[in-house]
């Protein structure tokens, strides 16, 4: 076992880094609860605020780029 650097459900779609087959299902298998989109953390507005803008985003978007491009290879492999 090793230490889970991704949340969860991102961490099972990167097969390539964990050396697990991953399928997909046409159809959801579980359903969510009708709240599964509320948080007590922070609201949505409090969430927005901070997140980084322009510029100071442009690690996170390379770094999903380059999480795509893998996908992508893994997926046609």
């Amino acid at each position: 076992m090793t230490v889970m650097v991704y949340p969860f459900d991102v961490a099972l779609e990167r097969g390539w880094s964990t050396e697990v087959n991953t399928f997909t299902v046409e159809n959801n298998l579980i359903e969510l609860g009708l709240n599964s989109h509320e948080t007590a953390i922070a609201t949505k507005l409090d969430y927005r605020r901070q997140k980084f803008k322009g510029i100071r985003r442009s690690v996170t978007y390379l770094l999903r780029a380059a999480d795509y491009a893998r996908r992508v290879q893994y997926s046609l492999w």
